[in-house]
């Protein structure tokens, strides 16, 4: 159904968009193109875009119009890259244009690539193999040339039985299902049975005149179907062993009472090569395939896949997408000796491919080969997209779309970087999402279907957007930048709002004397904090590129940095398990530590004794009054334990002062927090209830922690002993750590291969898993797909209601045609009129007219020389 999308909530439909495809004739491509023509270069808004869509496209025989709207509106949110409220031309056709290309490259399903396994003997070192052959019972016969021999093998290739005829020669085999039997013809007439346990004869037949060529075992039909020598397929019922019918000679007599020729009833008149039985048939497609240089000696469809295999007889395989018929990898099976391949089959219960000349040669199919796992390697980071009402995890090789509803792989995203990707982060639209990698590229992506919308690429970067590794990304929703830092010691500012590229706003370069390794952003204080390898941490100011402080109280290397929004408070982590909490502008007592403690979780893999663990990721809470989050006190792990609180003896930093000095900052915080949630629209009642620190550490505990009431009550409930990960082979880093606020959730991902998503109490509520949820494993994270899909078709109504008060307008005009009325009279466009469809949406897009697009200015890269200067590069 069309509407699957907006009843549960997910992203937009690939069908709704075929659709649209298959409906854009030349003359309605035409019409569109002079609509968005009309507005110049500002492009339609919504409300023109769902009028001048509707106007041409009739979808009332598979929706309602709100249902139409609805699509619609999502439609133009997802093809409005640059989020400006508008949609040109030249995003409309791009996003088509890309759809098309990349509609299955993505799927779950799409096709991966065979690798050869083994080379093995066929049993006789001389002979030729006449015909291979898989059966529904997951087992493969084969037999040579001029042989009494039919050797039974199972899906693993390991021989079973070999079936010696008391007969003729061996010409075809076959297994019926329901009795259990093989049937062997021989050269001498007549059809042997084999029980299929005890492969002993139980019955036989003779065929009347030819020799069979071909047996075929329809079990929907409990017949068995024979082709001969001479052209004719006659069905045979095994249980009374007597023919039934042969194909198409039941009408085979004249008007005169003559006996009609098989020319002349169109029947086959040489010999039956095979019979196929088209289960399920509804559309026949035919395809010409042409890549290969010789004769086919086989092709195969790998059944409940869109798979197709040809090969031809020098051994060259080609593996085909039935979807659009597209090649994707072209393999060769070598023969040791001269000779040619004689013929192949897949397995379906493993999709692997044997092939068999004098030689058998085994091409295995890349599968998952950890499905228990979220990915085969660790994960980088992993974000709740409630835009889309889905999950995307991303590892060194694969970004992953999952259906938060149900907790499957919904896209997989492959070699989307030359190198192995290092970093990710969302836009704020949400529709796109940006990654780093080890060369220090950066590229931004389509959500919907992982195209390379752009690249934050610059010449004295040597075409990347860092020298090295990029580390961390941050997206400032405000501002519609990215920072990101590398180990080539540089923060970048670019800004993400131009269509095309990336542009770099500011740089500091040599912001660090080595790696960076923590990154910050607070749009509220204006601020960028980073920390390195040697322990350095530093407070920059946002605009300007200017070092606001430079931290030096911790004595090993930063793991991590967290502004503490709405307070003007940051807290930084090292390896050493230390947590220093200090004050920021615009408080009075900025670059003072406010306070300090060490995180020591108890380890099992130690008897439980509390050992320090080094906070790899921290996420914060904040919880106004009269809003409901979270529990204080909380901790859990990602081995599913929990723990309890306990105090730390030196919590307080020795040169802080007095704990009154403490409660009397807290309140400042309090009284400050209070003032800008007047400025958000707040009441004046309103203010911070509840501030909860969620932190992930190296050992993969998660511990939330309750910076609010007073530094006397955060020494006894800032953590404790939560349960570690146990004894592994590894590190399990958490990598990530996100709070999602409906349902209310915390999602983490971590270096052991697992995303899981959890409670606000520390309960599990699922785990993704590339195969699936384990057995007894539910998933029960509380999204209403309902409310999402109905909410959805109320906008739709509502951009109804505006397209209707348009067409009413139109018509109460004073009898001259505005530009949209004017626009959707005309009917046709002479440089589209040679084609339609997606030939005339390519051709519209080579035509269209460039556009020019706003450029940020380029400033000078900073550095401790230049901090502070704003000088435009000429």
């Amino acid at each position: 159904m069309l509407l699957a999308s907006l009843v549960s909530g997910f992203d937009l439909d690939d069908r709704f968009i075929a659709e649209i495809m298959m409906s854009l004739n030349n003359e309605k491509i035409a019409t569109l193109r002079k609509a968005f023509e009309q507005n110049d270069d500002d492009g339609l808004s919504l409300a023109e875009f769902v009028h001048v869509m509707t106007s041409i496209l009739d979808m009332g025989h598979l929706m309602t119009a709100d249902q139409f709207a609805a699509n619609l509106i999502e439609f133009f949110d997802q093809v409005d890259i640059n989020g400006d409220g508008a949609m040109e031309w030249d995003e409309f056709t791009s996003f088509i244009v890309e759809m098309g290309m990349n509609e299955h490259d993505h799927q779950p399903d799409a096709i991966s690539n065979y690798f050869f396994t083994a080379t093995k003997e066929t049993g006789n070192h001389n002979a030729y193999v006449q015909d291979i052959r898989y059966h529904k019972n997951d087992t493969v016969t084969m037999f040579d040339f001029d042989s009494k021999q039919v050797r039974i093998y199972n899906s693993k290739m390991d021989l079973v039985h070999t079936i010696i005829s008391n007969s003729g020669q061996v010409q075809c085999c076959e297994f019926l299902a329901s009795p259990n039997l093989y049937a062997i013809s021989t050269n001498d007439l007549s059809v042997n049975f084999y029980d299929g346990h005890s492969y002993q004869v139980v019955k036989k037949f003779r065929t009347p005149n030819q020799n069979t060529t071909v047996i075929r075992w329809i079990e929907s039909e409990k017949l068995l179907f024979t082709g001969d020598t001479r052209g004719s397929i006659k069905a045979w019922d095994c249980q009374d062993m007597e023919e039934k019918f042969e194909m198409g000679m039941r009408d085979a007599y004249s008007a005169a009472g003559g006996l009609l020729s098989r020319r002349a009833l169109g029947l086959h008149r040489d010999i039956i090569l095979d019979i196929i039985e088209l289960e399920g048939l509804e559309v026949v497609a035919s395809a010409r395939l042409s890549d290969h240089g010789c004769s086919l000696c086989g092709a195969e469809i790998i059944p409940n896949t869109p798979i197709l295999v040809t090969a031809d007889v020098e051994g060259s395989f080609k593996v085909w997408d039935v979807r659009n018929w597209k090649m994707n990898q072209t393999f060769k099976a070598e023969e040791k000796r001269s000779g040619q391949l004689k013929g192949f089959c897949a397995l379906a219960s493993t999709k692997s491919i044997v092939a068999v000349g004098r030689d058998m040669h085994v091409f295995d199919y890349e599968k998952i080969e950890m499905p228990e796992f979220s990915d085969e390697f660790p994960l980088c980071s992993a974000l709740y997209n409630p835009t889309t009402s889905t999950f995307i995890t991303c590892s060194n090789k694969f970004v992953k779309i999952w259906d938060a509803g149900e907790g499957k792989i919904m896209k997989v995203y492959r070699n989307l970087s030359d190198s192995d990707i290092t970093a990710m982060c969302l836009d704020f639209r949400e529709r796109k999402f940006i990654l780093g990698d080890h060369d220090g590229s950066l590229h931004c992506y389509d959500f919907l279907n992982g195209a390379d919308m752009k690249e934050f690429a610059y010449e004295e970067m040597d075409g990347k957007a860092h020298l090295d590794e990029i580390t961390k990304l941050l997206y400032c929703d405000e501002h519609a930048t990215v920072i990101s830092t590398g180990w080539d010691k540089t923060v970048s500012i670019h800004s993400e709002s131009e269509a095309d590229e990336g542009v770099l706003l500011r740089r500091i370069e040599n912001a660090h004397n080595t790696d960076i390794t923590a990154l910050s952003h607070s749009h509220t204080l204006s601020l960028i904090a980073t920390g390195s390898a040697d322990s350095r941490l530093k407070v920059w100011d946002y605009e300007f590129c200017r070092m606001e402080a430079s931290l030096n109280e911790h004595n090993s290397p930063i793991t991590c940095v967290q502004f503490l929004d709405p307070f003007p408070a940051l807290m930084s982590c090292d390896a050493g398990g230390n947590v220093i909490l200090w004050a920021v502008r615009p408080s009075k007592v900025k670059n003072r530590i406010m306070a300090r403690w060490k995180n020591r979780p108890a380890n099992k893999r130690a008897g439980g004794k509390p050992q320090a663990a080094a906070i790899t990721v921290i996420t914060v809470a904040c919880k106004f009054a009269g809003e409901t989050r979270g529990r204080k006190g909380t901790s859990f792990d990602e081995a599913e334990g929990e723990g309890e609180a306990e105090a730390e003896d030196d919590f307080v930093d020795k040169n802080m002062g007095s704990s009154e000095e403490a409660q009397r900052w807290i309140e400042r915080l309090k009284r400050l927090t209070k003032n800008r949630a007047k400025k958000r629209g707040k009441k004046d009642q309103e203010e911070v209830e509840e501030f909860l620190i969620y932190a992930g550490d190296e050992r993969g505990n998660v511990v939330v922690w309750d910076l609010l009431p007073t530094m006397e009550g955060l020494m006894k409930e800032y953590g404790g002993t939560p349960q570690g990960m146990g004894p592994s082979e590894g590190p399990l880093d958490v990598t990530s750590l996100q709070l999602i606020d409906d349902p209310q959730a915390i999602l983490t991902s971590s270096t052991d291969r697992l995303a899981k998503l959890w409670k606000m109490n520390g309960t599990v509520l699922g785990v993704l898993r590339q195969g699936g949820p384990k057995r007894g494993e539910t998933w029960e994270f509380g999204l209403d797909t309902r409310a999402i899909g109905v909410k959805k078709l109320e906008d739709g109504g509502k951009i109804m209601d505006e397209v209707r008060e348009m067409e009413a307008l139109e018509l109460d005009s004073s009898g001259e045609e505005d530009d949209m009325s004017s626009t959707l009279t005309m009917m046709s466009y002479d440089p589209l009129a040679a084609g339609g469809g997606m030939a005339g949406l390519a051709r519209a897009e080579r035509e269209q007219e460039s556009v020019s697009y706003r450029k940020t200015p380029k400033r000078i890269p900073i550095n401790p020389a230049t901090v502070g200067r704003r000088r435009k590069r000429k």
